[in-house]
């Protein structure tokens, strides 16, 4: 689903965060975009997103699937990224994921 307005959470990874635009969000998937810094994800790296739903904040496991340029230019200022999930299993992140998904629809 894609959300209502600007939604933005926090994208971790080898030590880095950056903030992340999210375009749409699913029960699988994150894709948004990240403003370009001296140390993009690579393809396959872990992440954790951390989203806030109802004052609790969840951290969700995933790992980078794509990364896109936004500009057909090496001076890019935006990347897509798309972030595959890995808790599907744990129905505690997955229900504040549905809550979060609620409260940005």
């Amino acid at each position: 689903m894609k959300p209502k307005g600007k939604v933005v959470v926090q994208l971790r990874f080898s030590g880095e965060t950056l903030g992340c635009l999210i375009k749409e969000v699913s029960q699988h998937h994150i894709q948004g975009v990240i403003k370009r810094s001296e140390h993009i994800p690579g393809i396959l790296d872990l992440a954790v997103i951390d989203i806030e739903a109802a004052g609790d904040v969840s951290r969700l496991n995933g790992f980078i699937h794509t990364l896109q340029a936004r500009e057909d230019s090496r001076e890019t200022e935006f990347v897509n990224i798309d972030i595959r999930l890995v808790d599907q299993d744990d129905s505690e992140k997955m229900d504040h994921l549905q809550r979060f998904m609620n409260s940005i629809a």
